[in-house]
């Protein structure tokens, strides 16, 4: 009895006797221990390797005595290949190299050798002779012959494997195109030997052919497929459907057939209509002191790349923040920072591909914190001049308070009818300007003003600000750059203590230069 390796065997033995047997075993001859293998009539093995090539003996024993029967087992496998080979030099004119093989048949079938370079790129193939034997070709110019370099492929079979063609895991199965556009199908294909049939069917059963509007093309390619767990590269074929403009005919289902000498494979692609997204779900908005997360789950694609926008706002004109993070994870989320305290900011959201807009999300409201919070905040996390600066302006400010009242009726000092303009800076006026390091970097091509409720697609990296006043006016309201939660900016928080001490909004600062 043959069988392929890999495979599984199950035999029974048949017994016809009187009385009945009292025991049954088998046991392989061959076997040095020679144990029992099996205790009933039947033996199964689930996975046959070449090492369980043998003779296997049914024993029955009754009240009267033995019986016996064997049977020989022949596990056939694809051959092993090792290539004898020399290293030559280009004064040699003669080089050779052999393929031997060892396999169950010992009835070999040899192949075009593939000569590859050092980093896998094909070269070329070679015809050897049908005992495994490769002549290099002779070249009269011996500088040629360094071009002999590189790694030799010996294919050969002796008719037993379970390797049809494989359809990679690389292949899609579902496509999309833009209507009255051009779409592409394409499949990988891993056959060794080459494959001998490739047909193509729609969905009907028709057969797909090159014409006017459809081109095929076939060829080499490198591809990927899992191996034993591991992705690795392959020499496989590439198989390609053009069709030249996409009407409702070509929105179907096809299939792809194709057939070696050892068996058969086929892989169905869908062709569908692109379009815009879908709208991003479950929006929520999450606040960190005076910054906005944004959390939402990614939605269709429409078979394209999508980018999602945040767009947000808390008198009139919509701000949009692309988001650039395009993971591949479904739950995705964006910051919004530095917004101005005890605001209430409008939130929405939509998402966009090369075709299109999804529509927008609901609107969530979000009120920021007080200010007082965010001056804490700033004094907290930021550099220790600007912390020196604020602990001098708060205990001035104590020193004040703490001052006994003055009688009513006592006339006021002069100087505090001066203008605004006129005063002293206080805790500011020994601070040299050049001290202060401006951390604030502004990226107009992220963050623009919207005014209209839809607009049409346009090239992402050219999306600008269309307001120069609304970016030196918001000094809390930053692009994604920007994006880093524990960012202090020392102009922030003199200018927050400022205005905390003398209860004025835009002071006329010396410091006014670095907000522009």
């Amino acid at each position: 009895m043959e069988i392929i390796e890999g495979q599984p065997l199950t035999i029974e033995c048949k017994v016809n006797s009187y009385p009945h047997p009292t025991q049954i075993k088998w046991r392989k001859k061959s076997d040095v221990t020679n144990d029992v293998i099996s205790a009933s009539s039947t033996l199964h093995i689930n996975v046959m390797t070449r090492k369980d090539t043998g003779v296997y003996l049914c024993q029955v024993i009754n009240s009267v005595g033995t019986g016996e029967k064997d049977i020989r087992i022949v596990v056939l496998y694809p051959p092993d290949l090792y290539i004898q080979y020399e290293n030559y030099t280009q004064e040699e004119e003669e080089r050779v190299l052999t393929c031997n093989a060892n396999g169950v048949p010992e009835k070999y079938l040899f192949y075009e050798w593939e000569h590859k370079s050092d980093h896998g790129n094909h070269i070329r193939f070679l015809i050897g002779s049908q005992d495994g034997v490769l002549h290099l070709p002779t070249y009269n110019i011996k500088q040629m012959r360094y071009q002999d370099n590189g790694y030799y492929k010996c294919t050969v079979t002796n008719g037993i494997t379970d390797s049809p063609p494989i359809f990679v895991a690389d292949n899609s199965k579902e496509i999309f195109g833009e209507y009255q556009k051009a779409v592409s199908m394409h499949v990988n294909v891993y056959s060794n030997p080459k494959y001998t049939i490739l047909d193509i069917v729609d969905h009907s059963g028709h057969y797909i052919t090159a014409g006017k509007h459809i081109k095929i093309i076939k060829g080499y390619t490198s591809t990927t497929d899992m191996f034993h767990g591991t992705r690795i590269h392959l020499k496989g074929y590439k198989v390609t459907v053009n069709i030249e403009r996409l009407t409702d005919e070509y929105l179907q289902d096809y299939t792809f057939r194709v057939k070696n000498e050892f068996g058969r494979s086929r892989h169905s692609i869908t062709v569908r209509r692109a379009s815009t997204p879908d709208i991003p779900l479950n929006v929520t908005t999450t606040l960190v002191r005076n910054d906005v997360r944004v959390e939402w789950v990614r939605n269709f694609n429409g078979g394209y790349r999508q980018c999602f926008f945040i767009e947000y706002r808390h008198e009139i004109g919509w701000k949009r923040v692309q988001s650039f993070n395009c993971t591949t994870e479904d739950i995705i989320s964006w910051t919004i920072p530095n917004l101005h305290s005890n605001n209430i900011y409008m939130f929405r959201m939509f998402s966009r591909n090369r075709i299109g807009d999804s529509n927008r999300t609901e609107e969530i409201a979000v009120k920021i914190g007080s200010e007082n919070n965010i001056i804490f905040y700033y004094a907290m996390v930021g550099s220790a001049p600007a912390t020196l600066i604020l602990v001098m302006a708060i205990g001035a400010f104590v020193r004040r308070l703490r001052r006994p009242k003055k009688n009513t009726s006592i006339q006021q000092d002069p100087s505090q009818n001066e203008p605004l303009e006129a005063r002293p800076y206080g805790p500011y006026d020994e601070i040299n300007e050049d001290e202060i390091i401006d951390n604030v970097a502004f990226n107009p091509d992220q963050e623009t003003d919207v005014n209209s409720e839809y607009e049409q697609p346009v090239n992402f990296s050219t999306i600008k600000s269309e307001s120069d006043s609304s970016r030196s006016s918001s000094n809390g309201e930053s692009n994604e750059e920007d994006i880093n939660e524990n960012h202090t900016f020392t102009k922030d928080v003199c200018l927050n203590s400022y205005e905390h001490l003398t209860d004025e909004r835009q002071p006329n600062s010396p410091y006014t230069t670095l907000t522009h």
